[in-house]
């Protein structure tokens, strides 16, 4: 069974313009399984998309030399 699901964000979550699609969006938010970026970017660089998909799991930036769980803004 899975249990969580990683996603690389450039070229692969984000669409080629570097937005998410409403789709997406809707699937990653609705899921029952917990879900976390991994990225080469800095954490300011993924706050974006993890504001848009309400992510409060763990994330992965710096290619793995970073492993944070963003504060979320009231």
């Amino acid at each position: 069974m899975i249990q969580h699901i990683f996603l690389d964000m450039d070229n692969t979550l984000l669409s080629p313009d570097g937005s998410i699609s409403a789709k997406n969006i809707s699937v990653i938010k609705n899921s029952p399984i917990p879900v976390s970026l991994v990225s080469a970017r800095a954490p300011f660089e993924m706050q974006f998309a993890i504001h848009d998909l309400d992510l409060n799991t763990t994330q992965v930036a710096f290619n793995g030399g970073l492993i944070y769980k963003p504060q979320l803004k009231g």
